[in-house]
């Protein structure tokens, strides 16, 4: 057996403007990688029949996450589009290894203490 060492994870780069676009918060997170996202690329590997990933959520709980989730424990807010040109291939290592999505949540939407994020094929909050 053949083994390239193959990884998936997830990090979230937040950026907080404030109404003059300036910076106003940045920080990196790591994020997990559910279960279903892992079946969700293996899928996409396969073909194309399920929908790709573009919605962004995020989310106000603090509880532990668990790779059987399926969507956000506590949603702040809808889910949103992703920006003109995303999602798209970048390169961490080699040219087109790494997938970014870049979403922007308009001023007063999902608002509060965001402690959790997620990426998803459709709008429909609730899986």
């Amino acid at each position: 057996m053949i083994n390239e060492g193959l990884k998936i994870s997830g990090e979230l780069d937040i950026v907080l403007r404030g109404p003059d676009g300036k910076i106003k918060l940045e920080r990196k997170e790591k994020n997990m990688v559910m279960n279903v996202g892992l079946a969700h690329i293996a899928s996409r590997l396969k073909d194309a029949t399920a929908p790709a990933m573009s919605y962004m959520g995020v989310g106000t709980s603090n509880t532990a996450p668990n790779a059987t989730q399926t969507d956000l424990l506590t949603t702040a807010g809808a889910r949103v589009g992703p920006d003109a040109g995303s999602p798209s291939l970048v390169m961490k290592n080699v040219a087109g290894d790494t997938i970014q999505f870049v979403n922007t949540f308009p001023a007063g939407a999902s608002t509060g203490a965001l402690i959790e994020a997620g990426i998803f094929n459709n709008s429909a909050i609730g899986g």
